[in-house]
């Protein structure tokens, strides 16, 4: 795609996303909009809100192995296949959390760019486009969760034992962890959004979007670098939330709906952002 050479804007997509927002949700304001719209945005955010807290005693690893040691065979076996049932039945529920994830991407990208709020249309209409979406985001979902436990790990391994290669290990995966997170949020905010107007499959919606990247890489990565940086920004506003509402705002559903402003503007964001390359990547163009 030949794509003539423009000048993208970093920061300038940020006031028309606060318009944006303002003209979704406030003018005029209307409830059952703002619930319709919040529970697209809570679809397209599923499985990343929320506390989770425990009061679990936590025992030394030598003790888990000593009752292990402990168990009859026929107890390990239980265990086994009990722990396999854990991981099983988790690994459904997760894969089940992304799939409708995808499709609420696509929901609430429709909310947004008709200024509607609507479920039951969006989500029969970007069916084959949500499925498209979960088969390549499903396996880079499992890298990034492997990624962190990694980081995780070797942090811990670090602190016990800081040697150089360890060190130099986990400087290693962090970055490969960056790369990772460039191309999490290019395929979830701009490869998605070309699926949705160009209504085609991931991976035809991946080659304009490297078309795109060849010529404009620094913007696109100064794009993923600031927009994790309005991520933290908004996760401290959530925090803030959450203590002003008596936690409140990280009950399922009910939290979106009461930061849904948050989510709007963000996603705003990424739209804006994206229409500066020009009529084919502008998601308002014909609204």
């Amino acid at each position: 795609m030949d794509i003539n050479k423009l000048n993208i804007s970093i920061t300038d997509p940020i006031d028309r996303a606060f318009s944006k927002t303002k003209k979704i949700l406030f003018v005029p304001f209307d409830y059952i909009k703002w619930l319709l719209i919040g529970f697209s945005a809570w679809l397209a955010n599923l499985g990343f809100g929320g506390n989770a807290h425990g009061n679990i005693k936590h025992r030394s690893r030598e003790s888990y192995l000593q009752l292990i040691e402990q168990m009859t065979l026929s107890e390990k076996r239980i265990l086994l296949l009990v722990l396999i049932g854990i991981m099983l039945f988790a690994a459904v529920i997760a894969f089940t959390i992304l799939w409708l994830r995808c499709r609420g991407v696509f929901m609430f990208t429709d909310c947004i760019v008709k200024n509607k709020g609507h479920v039951k249309f969006p989500w029969k209409e970007y069916k084959k486009e949500g499925n498209s979406f979960f088969r390549v985001l499903a396996p880079m979902w499992f890298v990034g969760i492997i990624l962190i436990i990694s980081i995780l790990l070797l942090f811990l391994n670090i602190y016990r034992n800081g040697s150089l290669i360890n060190i130099l290990v986990f400087l290693l995966t962090l970055f490969i962890f960056i790369i990772w997170s460039f191309f999490y949020i290019s395929m979830k905010d701009i490869v998605a959004t070309i699926m949705y107007i160009k209504r085609i499959s991931f991976k035809e919606a991946f080659n304009v979007f490297f078309s795109v990247f060849r010529q404009y890489p620094s913007e696109l990565l100064l794009y993923a670098l600031f927009k994790l940086i309005l991520i933290f920004v908004s996760s401290a506003i959530i925090v803030m939330a959450t203590c002003f509402t008596c936690s409140i705002a990280v009950l399922p559903y009910i939290g979106t709906v009461i930061l849904l402003p948050v989510f709007v503007f963000l996603r705003s964001y990424s739209l804006c952002f994206l229409s500066q390359f020009g009529d084919d990547f502008d998601v308002w163009k014909e609204h």
